[in-house]
């Protein structure tokens, strides 16, 4: 272990070079507000009218179908959500900057000060996420970034993307907001765990990682030297999640690699602040731990670390490690007001398999199993899991949560993490259902027929607002029946007789518009679709088949884009016009009296939304 050690912490010193080679300017403070100890306290959440566009029209389809679901999402429309730059491109943001295409970071600070000055000069605290280091994600693959890791890509990343980011928050026009930033999620986690061969790292990410090493290193300590100055910004480095960094070596290994990596640049001159140009640490980022495990700890009543899904690691949920690490860093040297915020948008895990109680099974695979309410196949998995709901609302100094200075909802709820299907651009193994996670014999657990990171996945986003814990509005699926079963108000329908009988009933909703990044400058109109099968028989069905023609004139043809598409095979005829949508392996077998429902966000070039009539079979 303490070669492993040695190595981490002379590699980190051997990065500084990249950042002292290439001098980091700091830039000149602004006029602002003094800087708080904790930004989140006494300040309202940017509300991302962008996001709210995108919930709102997810709230309006449920509005006929299931009004009590609608109510919850509009909750949600009211949340604070983080702002992603995930590339050079998003700093000047979309050509036409309105909620359904976005905005440019400009355009988001200008929002924030709206919103501030709109609600009586209450500070608003705006949280952007820095995302672009050469080779950031490099443990993943829906994640992989556009820089290369070289100086080529390292010039880029200073000079393209943190300077221009560094110019807009030092503009005096913002310096009343508070600017929290979220400094490369993952980027220095991989460098923690990934630079040493182990049988948990797949052999390519040791690869991958070893590549970026001295470039993410580089990025990190140049964000900062340009960011603490501004007086009004709050850095936050971004420190993984238990299920990652929650063993005490990994926290050890941590503590030591954070805290090298700035004492290594306070002796090179580029962060003459040292410990203070850190803020705090930003955990769970677009993850799904826990705050709290409520029915056992790690050795109570049984020892958790024996079980399967904890794989000996101690730390059970996130508020554990958080105030574990927290105090490892102090004692490295970061001062006494270093703080933490923990994303919090996707780990309630409520719904009707969320546990009550605690198990009262004396075998330990058993009890864990029955009394965790964390429902992932493995610990490990990361991407889009089946069953998550969306946690506790961001707010600043979470009661029971001693040291968290916010809940924060870093990843939008309902953005996808990474794509499902093998063959479309963002396609992440790791979030294919089919598939075992990386490394490990279990499957991922991931919902079906996701699209690429970043892109509003409906499925997702209705299973995590019926989902959440604490219930959103009261919504509950067990009173008000789950999203996937709700009968639409309007639509086609078709019924077929014979055993089984089979009715499919759908409904199309518009109200979707959006820029095609695959044509840039296009504009379309996009629909959702939702089409529920329901066996009205008295045998199983053992498959069954939705056809429909698209009408003449209505814009369909060869070239139609689906957007996204789930819980169904999709293929469009030679014609052009005949859609046929068959079941996926795990829902051709529908019981009497029960029902399967399939969907998509698909789009038409001329603005019509069609509503065609439906044909179904069953066998």
């Amino acid at each position: 272990m303490q070669a492993r050690v040695n190595r981490i912490l002379g590699v980190a010193a051997a990065s500084l070079l990249v950042v002292t080679a290439i001098a980091a300017t700091r830039s000149a403070p602004i006029v602002a507000n003094s800087h708080v100890v904790n930004p989140y306290a006494g300040a309202a959440g940017y509300v991302d009218p962008s996001y709210a566009y995108q919930v709102e029209r997810s709230a309006k389809a449920m509005d006929a179908s299931n009004p009590q679901l609608a109510a919850a999402m509009r909750v949600v429309e009211q949340q604070s959500t983080a702002v992603w730059l995930p590339s050079i491109a998003s700093i000047a943001g979309p050509a036409s900057p309105q909620p359904a295409n976005g905005y440019s970071l400009k355009g988001h600070l200008d929002n924030a000060v709206a919103q501030m000055n709109s609600n009586g000069g209450t500070p608003v605290v705006i949280t952007l996420v820095i995302y672009d280091a050469p080779g950031r994600d490099c443990g993943a693959t829906a994640s992989a970034g556009e820089l290369t890791t070289d100086g080529f890509g390292f010039t880029r990343y200073m000079t393209q993307y943190i300077d221009p980011i560094a110019a807009l928050l030092n503009d005096s026009k913002y310096a009343d907001l508070r600017i929290a930033l979220v400094i490369e999620p993952d980027g220095l986690p991989n460098m923690v765990t990934n630079l040493v061969s182990q049988n948990w790292i797949a052999p390519q990410t040791v690869i991958n990682c070893n590549a970026a090493h001295n470039w993410v290193d580089g990025a990190v300590i140049y964000s900062l030297g340009k960011f603490h100055p501004i007086v009004n910004a709050y850095t936050f480095l971004d420190i993984a999640n238990s299920t990652w960094l929650g063993w005490s070596s990994n926290q050890d290994l941590a503590a030591t690699y954070y805290a090298n990596l700035i004492t290594g640049s306070k002796a090179s001159g580029a962060l003459p602040d040292g410990f203070n140009s850190v803020d705090g640490f930003s955990s769970n980022v677009s993850n799904f731990v826990p705050t709290t495990e409520p029915f056992f700890t790690a050795s109570k009543p049984v020892d958790a670390t024996s079980a399967t899904f904890y794989d000996s690691n101690a730390t059970v949920d996130e508020l554990g490690y958080a105030t574990a690490e927290l105090a490892k860093l102090k004692a490295k040297g970061f001062t006494a007001n270093t703080g933490w915020i923990m994303d919090t948008g996707r780990n309630g895990w409520g719904g009707p398999n969320r546990p009550t109680k605690a198990s009262t099974s004396t075998s330990v695979n058993t009890f864990i199993d029955q009394s965790r309410i964390d429902r992932r196949t493995t610990r490990a998995a990361y991407c889009n899991p089946d069953g998550a709901g969306i946690g506790a609302l961001p707010s600043a100094t979470p009661s029971g949560s001693p040291g968290i200075w916010a809940n924060v909802w870093v990843k939008p709820p309902g953005q996808s993490d990474g794509g499902a299907t093998s063959g479309i651009a963002g396609y992440d193994s790791n979030c294919d259902p089919s598939k075992t996670v990386s490394m490990k014999t279990q499957l991922t657990g991931a919902l079906p027929n996701a699209p690429r990171a970043g892109t509003w996945f409906p499925q997702q986003f209705q299973q995590l607002v019926a989902n959440a814990y604490p219930a959103l509005n009261g919504y509950s699926p067990a009173t008000n029946g789950p999203p996937s079963t709700a009968t639409p108000a309007a639509g086609a329908s078709c019924i077929v007789n014979g055993a089984p009988k089979v009715s499919a009933t759908g409904v199309w909703y518009p109200d979707a518009r959006w820029v095609n990044t695959t044509a840039l400058g296009q504009q379309y109109t996009g629909f959702q679709a939702t089409v529920t099968v329901v066996n009205n028989g008295t045998v199983p069905t053992t498959g069954w088949k939705v056809t429909w023609v698209w009408k003449t004139g209505s814009g369909w043809d060869s070239v139609a884009t689906f957007q996204s598409f789930w819980n169904g095979n999709e293929s469009l005829g030679s014609d052009g016009n005949t859609e046929t949508v068959t079941n996926m392996s795990y829902n051709g077998v529908i019981q009497p009296g029960q029902s399967t429902t399939f969907g998509f966000v698909a789009n038409v070039s001329n603005g019509i939304v069609p509503s065609p009539k439906l044909t179904c079979t069953a066998s």
